[in-house]
């Protein structure tokens, strides 16, 4: 599988970094802790307000995939956290939503799963 990583600068040695702000989240898969997210779902939001309350406890899981809150989801999670929607209603404004999938490297074991192949400057 290939993977993207769009930023402003080339990452040929990704590394784990401690979380320094609160965000959503970065072979043989069967040794790892995976944790896969099909939808922005009730539980999927867990994992997202969890983490930008950084509620997650370390190394719970190596690679997470899923949905990526993005600045369309934006507003509904803060509401959500906000108490201005329900659980049910916030899942509800988000299941129509686009989202592209994003993976989560988050131990180095999962980091030796990756190889730079070529950066590109667009």
């Amino acid at each position: 599988m290939k993977l993207y990583h769009g930023s402003n600068v080339e990452v040929r040695n990704p590394k784990i970094h401690p979380n320094l702000r609160a965000l959503d989240f970065g072979a043989k898969l069967m040794t790892l802790k995976v944790s896969k997210f099909e939808t922005a779902n009730a539980e999927w939001l867990d994992f997202v307000v969890n983490n930008r309350k950084e509620l997650i406890i370390e190394n719970l899981y190596d690679l997470v995939i899923g949905p990526v809150a993005n600045d369309s989801t934006l507003p509904v999670i803060d509401d959500y956290m906000d108490g201005v929607y329900t659980k049910e209603e916030a899942v509800k404004r988000l299941l129509p939503q686009n989202l592209t999938d994003q993976h989560a490297f988050l131990t180095n074991e999962s980091l030796k799963l990756l190889t730079f192949e070529r950066g590109e400057l667009l």
